[in-house]
């Protein structure tokens, strides 16, 4: 998302702002330089429930929820097929929570990747059809592979996804923010987000209820809502923030177990979500992961943080063992990074893309064997659209799809030359500009408590020494901490400087003296 500086404002209109959102001079210039009228700035500083953009404009939404609804109706069961990460198990706890308020017969299940890959097995859409599932409703997953609609179809099965990666085919009922055509306002919502959409829409039409009541019945969708778009790393800014922050506050106050459960390993703020919190949770796998956010049992919680703890630490250990062989394998191009691994366990091929991608400084992919096939994982940087860059290869591949930035795909092991060949040539475009922060001027002696309320992450302010300047310095921990006193006008230049995500870097400090 490109920020836009508005209009420069005038005194009387900072003033303004100031007075109708009861904010101080700080806060003001800030709103006023990212936005250009008053209810924008109102919906960033305090977002609120009827903030979210009605689910209608999402594509097919109409068409996906008759279906379900005529299933259950008819006593059919419902399966909902998630994803392997935390985005795919909150979005699979929400859809089955969803199901059970509407008395559907529910079954769901999380693949694992190193035995079921990116699909969904013909052999799972044969059993669920002869255990009576007549729809399989599909999470944070579905709109890369047609193959999967081809199976369902042989088998009289319904598909019907939900996702929010790449749309990289038109047929079947798709409902996806990302969708050719799509009347949504926002492209970047978390495939929970989707899933929010899909149990309001639900819900509203059947019930008859408004925004207000169907979150204030079911506050734990916003808590879900907010660690799958965390986890996925949605940015703080649109719709995705109203989700985030709203649920930050549910998750603050909510009596749940899971979520008492919690709370017990830091203070319910959060920076304490992304740095304790989702790795915690990341390291919950399968089944297991959805049946914590499904438990209102405090202990049974905590059993299940243990274990995920017990897992964090394995994973760690795995991690640390195969980094030396990775880095070995290393083959550094002019845009492009690549390592074949040929024993490398699937869950570290995003981890270690992503390590290669920060240390080259490029996009990067990590290629490990598997069951007669090659799976790799690939990260970019900048305004790279893997995605795009490698769909001529589709035709050779057994599986493709992500986002522009984080892609996976796995081909036949006969064609591994053939295939990394192409994507080393194709590489040679990978050389998109990378985006260019927003410069945005505030003087340090207008920050105000209020200005606080702008970023969810604790902030500690004092002042710098007249003759100290940081350049370009990133901000540490997302804190910003300057440890001296202020000059005797108390007048300094900050400079922010705001990424796509608005997470704040510093360019220059100083004192205009």
């Amino acid at each position: 998302m490109t920020l836009t500086i508005a209009r420069v404002y005038s005194d009387v209109d900072l003033e303004l702002i100031e007075q109708k959102l009861s904010v101080g001079k700080g806060t003001s210039r800030f709103l006023s330089q990212c936005f250009s009228d008053l209810e924008e700035m109102r919906r960033y500083l305090e977002p609120k429930i009827t903030d979210l953009h009605p689910p209608e404009l999402l594509p097919n939404i109409d068409h996906l929820t008759d279906l379900l609804l005529i299933a259950i109706d008819r006593g059919a069961g419902v399966f909902v097929w998630g994803h392997d990460d935390i985005d795919g198990h909150t979005a699979t706890a929400l859809m089955v929570k969803t199901l059970h308020l509407l008395n559907a017969r529910v079954g769901y299940h999380i693949p694992d990747k190193r035995k079921e890959g990116y699909t969904i097995p013909v052999e799972w859409i044969s059993r669920l059809k002869e255990e009576g599932f007549t729809t399989i409703v599909t999470v944070d997953f579905g709109s890369s592979s047609s193959r999967i609609l081809e199976r369902c179809r042989e088998h009289g099965i319904s598909l019907l996804v939900t996702d929010h990666h790449e749309v990289l085919y038109r047929d079947g009922v798709q409902v996806n923010p990302k969708f050719p055509g799509s009347r949504y306002p926002e492209r970047e919502l978390a495939g929970v987000g989707v899933s929010m959409k899909v149990a309001q829409h639900l819900a509203t039409n059947i019930l008859g209820i408004s925004i207000e009541e169907f979150y204030e019945l079911n506050p734990d969708f916003l808590i879900l809502g907010l660690l799958g778009s965390v986890a996925d790393r949605m940015p703080l800014f649109g719709e995705s923030r109203t989700i985030i922050l709203l649920g930050l506050e549910e998750y603050r106050r909510s009596p749940l177990g899971w979520v008492k459960a919690l709370h017990d390993e830091g203070p319910p703020d959060y920076s304490q979500i992304i740095y304790r919190i989702i790795p915690i949770l990341a390291s919950g796998r399968g089944d297991q992961a959805v049946e914590f956010y499904l438990c209102n049992d405090y202990d049974r919680a905590r059993s299940y943080i243990t274990a995920f703890k017990e897992q964090q630490r394995n994973w760690q250990n795995g991690y640390s063992r195969h980094l030396p062989s990775v880095l070995r394998s290393v083959k550094v191009y002019p845009n492009f990074a690549l390592a074949v691994v040929p024993n490398l366990p699937l869950e570290f091929l995003g981890s270690f893309a992503n390590r290669l991608k920060d240390e080259f400084k490029r996009p990067s992919m990590v290629v490990t064997r598997r069951n007669g096939e090659w799976v790799a994982e690939l990260r970019g940087i900048g305004s790279v659209d893997l995605v795009k860059e490698l769909s001529p290869l589709r035709e050779e591949l057994t599986d493709f799809g992500g986002h522009p930035l984080a892609c996976g795909l796995s081909f036949p092991d006969q064609l591994f030359e053939s295939v990394t060949s192409r994507i080393i040539t194709l590489s040679d475009r990978f050389h998109g500009a990378t985006n260019r922060p927003k410069e945005i001027e505030l003087p340090i002696s207008a920050i105000d408590d209020s200005l606080r309320k702008i970023f969810p992450l604790s902030r500690d302010f004092v002042f710098l020494s007249p003759k100290t300047s940081v350049e370009r310095g990133k901000v540490s921990n997302r804190r910003v901490v300057w440890n001296t006193s202020p000059p005797a006008d108390g007048i300094y230049d900050l400079y922010y400087v705001l990424d796509e995500d608005l997470n704040i870097y510093i360019r220059e400090v100083k004192c205009p003296r």
